[in-house]
């Protein structure tokens, strides 16, 4: 069940490069550096992510990524319907709505059918 829409908490960072995991099963990500811990449980929320003035409806994930065993937790964001090279560059990251708390899948197959179902409610959601 999807939680409930949040007054949107504002998260601010440099994109950095990752391991491009997300690339490989069709959801490239901006991984997000951020300088503090944001006010967020781990799990998978609807988006919208300023990058240089303009909005775009996006989908976040903040958590360790359980299935290749990371403990640490990312910041990462796709962005819906955008494919440019945008490491090095600020961006803004308004947290709208939760989805769901961060799982471990049994593979990749399984992640990318979960992350599809994602998107479909963090749309409804914008």
């Amino acid at each position: 069940m999807i939680g409930p829409t949040l007054q949107p908490i504002i998260v601010k960072g440099i994109v950095e490069q990752g391991s491009g995991d997300g690339r490989k099963i069709g959801f490239p990500t901006a991984n997000i550096s951020l300088p503090y811990q944001p006010p967020l449980e781990y799990g998978v929320y609807s988006a919208v992510t300023i990058l240089e003035g303009i909005s775009h409806k996006s989908i976040l994930h903040y958590g360790p990524r359980l299935i290749v065993g990371e403990t640490h937790p990312l910041f990462e964001v796709h962005i819906f319907d955008f494919n440019k090279m945008i490491y090095g560059k600020e961006v803004t990251v308004e947290v709208r709505a939760f989805i769901r708390k961060t799982q471990s899948f049994p593979s990749f197959e399984s992640m990318k059918e979960q992350i599809q179902e994602d998107c479909k409610k963090a749309k409804r959601l914008l």
